[in-house]
């Protein structure tokens, strides 16, 4: 018979605790990391990279529906930028980006 554990490991509970996408850290509809702001964040990160790089972005990030999805999109959004801009250029984007979730 399958049993469903109903509370938190240690281990899961700290890295719940540890996790920057915990949400009851963000603002869940205003403020400077609601979805709405997040989007516009993301989408001026991209603005000047060609268009077919961006356009799979632009499409991924109108998606997104949840805090966490965007930061899933850290690593499309390096690959977009150094691609069009170059590795130095997409380094300083995602430290704006990082500098966003402290």
């Amino acid at each position: 018979m399958l049993t469903i554990m109903s509370t938190l490991t240690a281990s899961r509970r700290r890295r719940a605790i540890a996790n920057p996408l915990t949400l009851d850290r963000f603002a869940a509809g205003v403020g400077p990391h609601s979805i709405d702001t997040l989007r516009g964040f993301f989408l001026a990160l991209i603005g000047d990279l060609a268009d077919p790089n961006r356009q799979t972005l632009e499409d991924r990030i109108e998606r997104a529906r949840r805090i966490d999805d965007f930061w899933h999109l850290r690593s499309a959004l390096f690959s977009a930028i150094s691609l069009d801009r170059g590795e130095q250029v997409a380094r300083e984007r995602l430290a704006a980006f990082d500098a966003r979730w402290q």
